[in-house]
């Protein structure tokens, strides 16, 4: 894994899971495994997600305070040459879902992205994933652009499972003087 050897640790309480956030250093990718796996396996495959946890520079996960279980992680990817951070994975636990781990998550992200004087951070997402595109946009996420069938055209083979195969490209600006 291609991760700096940072290590930043956020304490986030006031909801219903006290959570501490890790970003970078030590994480293990059984931890990572353990939530993303039920969420993207059919998707992606255990290879895949091997693959993309093998190939990203930055990780943050969640761990609840209370029982030290990793509940939600995030795979991102810096571009530097266009100074923006692109999600390639975020989740959450299902039992952990709608208690505000992705929303503590997207922002350490957003808040790291923008100390470091990133312009934008990317992902896409399912088209009929309205939960997901709502939790977006709740924290500064627009629909950049439509994509149709842009999950199908990733992995082929599998997407037949996946459900959904249109996206979107949804990015957040954290550039003060971009519109």
């Amino acid at each position: 894994m291609n991760l700096s050897s940072h290590r930043s640790i956020i304490g986030v309480h006031g909801a219903s899971v006290p959570i501490r956030i890790y970003h970078n250093g030590g994480i293990p990718y059984e931890h990572v495994h353990s939530v993303l796996s039920p969420l993207f396996e059919n998707y992606y495959g255990d290879q895949g997600l091997r693959n993309m946890f093998a190939s990203v520079d930055h990780l943050w996960c969640a761990y609840d305070i209370s029982t030290d279980h990793c509940v939600g992680c995030a795979v991102v990817q810096s571009e530097p040459d266009r100074a923006t951070l692109y999600i390639k994975l975020l989740g959450v636990r299902r039992m952990n879902q709608g208690q505000g781990v992705g929303t503590r998550l997207l922002d350490a992200i957003l808040s790291w992205a923008k100390s470091r004087r990133y312009i934008a951070v990317l992902l896409h997402t399912q088209a009929d994933n309205y939960k997901a595109i709502g939790l977006y946009q709740k924290l500064g996420f627009h629909k950049q652009a439509y994509l149709p069938d842009f999950f199908h055209s990733q992995v082929p083979l599998r997407s037949l499972l996946s459900g959904e195969p249109n996206g979107y490209l949804m990015v957040a600006n954290l550039d003060e003087t971009a519109t």
